[in-house]
């Protein structure tokens, strides 16, 4: 297997996506996400599943819509994409 990945890789020295390894054994060179990371993700599919509409999603997320805008407001400052309509709404 080492052999043929370093006659068929196209750089040297070879990696491991050279190695046809199993799914599950092949090391992860992303580093793992955090908290953080991941509730920006939870909130922003959440907001683009309800169509950009906060008050629904922070319904399904059980946080108050303020909360929810202060959030979208962070992650729109660090150059995330909010999904469409999910500027902060007026309270209601």
């Amino acid at each position: 297997m080492v052999i043929q990945a370093t006659v068929m890789a196209e750089r040297n020295p070879i990696e491991a996506d050279d190695l046809p390894l199993p799914a599950g054994l092949a090391p992860r060179s992303e580093k793992p996400a955090t908290l953080e990371d991941r509730e920006r993700e939870m909130i922003l599919k959440v907001l683009d599943e309800a169509g950009g509409r906060q008050q629904p999603a922070a319904d399904v997320l059980g946080i108050s819509l303020r909360k929810l805008g202060r959030k979208l407001k962070v992650y729109s400052e660090q150059n995330f994409r909010v999904p469409r309509g999910g500027e902060p709404e007026s309270g209601s």
